[in-house]
């Protein structure tokens, strides 16, 4: 299955669910179910990736999906349509193992194996896992799991199951599990699980039915992406991964759109352990904008304890030439601090305890900093030793005075826009990069340039449209885009469809 589209379990550390391989054993014959597959497609306005497949007589639908209710868990479902009583059939995963050594453990009195920090199971059938020193299912030299064993860096892992109840429909149902909760050993009718995540779906895209159709599926993709207990920055092919900076702008975008809740349970996830100051800065960044558009009270008793210390702590990394300390010298960390401050001296009305003078020095002499050591005529550089601009730092084009803030953007949409095409294009580059564009919609909104604005966001959502909806770093046209999911972009159109201003 890893080419195929899925939300996948890559994240956890675990095996990897999106490369396991599905044999079916027919009366001691062996069928590679991915050469049988008939179709493959996500349920639309799920994350359930459904597989339809025909093996001789027997119609085979196989649903991977992550639980909405048990964010640790990811649950992959065989159904078996019409199964002769007659035929035995046997069903072999293969498991792609995250690290090449490594013990495996069976507890039989839970009914579950283990290896690393993953747990599994078949909830509704007899199982057995067995290692192999051969490559594929139809090479039966296999030794049994029985109680601990050592899986080395030449074995394969295979978890072998039996269809013990033969119905119209038969199941097969196996979970993994990334918690160290209890697990009790009970049968699970896949009915049930598969009900429970489409109405958790359901209700998620009835909130959302008023916007059009590539808004509502971004908000789709974003629950995709929040489902499962760590938050990947992307789904694509390769390995998904966590990125602190992708997650806290997804708890900004849930806020915006009236998820609260699922914000917030980002936002606590980080409870400030601190690694450095930057990370500090985007946290409380982050937690200020999802406060701006929450319906619950302020909380003064946690701010007191939890969220004033460090905001101290920040303004005291703050020199008296405005430097930073932090070990990052980008200009995202100084453009993020500035906002904070006026995030908190905006707030400093309603919060008693904020320092207002001390924030309003501050911001002053961050501010010059960053005019003396960041940015030129020119253009915005990347740090204080960087010899060139970016033009892609136009997302901190708010950095520049007002004066002469709307001349740059000006000249640079001047500068970069094909009219052409419709969209903004930089040197040598023969496809749409979409994170810049996107951000540079946002400028243009935010500074009174409606009609630019409307043209390139106009043309950005036909690109999009023309890829089923799905958002890519780099868009050509005329030519087709490969499907994924990407955190930050999700972020950024849906901000920029609430910078329009139009729903």
């Amino acid at each position: 299955m890893q080419r195929l589209h899925s939300i996948k379990g890559d994240v956890f550390d675990s095996p990897s669910i999106s490369q396991i391989e599905i044999g079916i054993m027919l009366e001691k014959e062996i069928y590679l179910l991915r050469d049988h597959v008939i179709d493959v497609n996500l349920i639309e306005g799920t994350s359930i990736l459904a597989i339809k497949s025909r093996i001789e007589d027997i119609d085979i639908n196989t649903y991977v999906f992550p639980s909405s209710y048990d964010k640790k868990k990811i649950y992959l479902i065989n159904e078996f349509v019409n199964p002769s009583e007659q035929r035995e059939i046997q069903i072999l995963y293969r498991l792609i193992p995250y690290r090449d050594t490594g013990v495996i453990g069976y507890l039989p009195y839970k009914n579950y194996y283990t290896y690393g920090k993953a747990r599994f199971k078949s909830l509704n059938n007899g199982s057995g896992l067995y290692i192999s020193n051969d490559e594929y299912l139809d090479v039966f030299k296999f030794r049994k799991v029985k109680d601990k064993d050592v899986k080395y860096q030449e074995d394969k892992l295979f978890f072998v199951t039996k269809i013990v109840d033969k119905k119209k429909k038969s199941y097969d149902m196996v979970a993994f599990d990334f918690s160290i909760d209890d697990w009790p050993n009970k049968v699970v009718l896949t009915a049930e699980a598969l009900k429970e995540e489409y109405l958790s779906w359901g209700d998620w895209n009835w909130d959302f039915k008023k916007y059009p159709k590539d808004i509502e599926v971004q908000l789709s993709h974003l629950k995709m992406l929040i489902t499962g207990e760590k938050i990947p920055a992307l789904v694509y092919y390769g390995k998904s991964r966590e990125d602190l900076s992708t997650n806290l702008d997804l708890a900004t975008i849930l806020s915006i759109y009236g998820k609260s809740e699922e914000s917030k349970d980002i936002l606590q996830s980080y409870k400030f352990k601190r690694k450095n100051t930057a990370e500090d800065v985007a946290v409380l960044l982050s937690l200020f904008k999802s406060w701006e558009f929450s319906e619950e009270p302020f909380d003064n008793s946690k701010f007191l304890t939890k969220v004033y210390p460090v905001i101290m702590r920040t303004l005291n990394g703050i020199n008296s030439e405005g430097k930073f300390n932090s070990e990052s010298q980008e200009v995202r960390v100084y453009y993020d601090l500035i906002v904070l401050i006026e995030e908190l001296i905006v707030n400093s009305i309603d919060i008693k305890n904020l320092p207002g003078n001390l924030l309003l020095e501050k911001l002053d002499k961050v501010k010059k900093y960053v005019e003396i050591n960041f940015m030129t005529p020119d253009g915005i550089k990347d740090s204080p030793k960087s010899t060139e601009v970016n033009p892609k730092n136009i997302k901190f084009a708010e950095l520049y005075p007002d004066n002469s803030k709307r001349v740059f953007i000006e000249e640079e949409f001047k500068k970069y826009y094909d009219k052409r095409l419709g969209y903004l294009v930089l040197e040598g580059e023969p496809s749409m990069d979409l994170e810049y564009n996107l951000n540079f919609a946002q400028i243009l909104y935010n500074n009174s340039f409606e009609r630019e604005g409307e043209w390139l966001y106009s043309r950005i959502r036909e690109l999009v449209v023309e890829n089923k909806n799905y958002l890519a770093p780099e868009m050509y046209i005329r030519e087709k885009n490969m499907a994924g999911i990407y955190g930050e972009l999700i972020y950024l159109y849906l901000l920029t469809n609430y910078y329009r201003g139009i729903e």
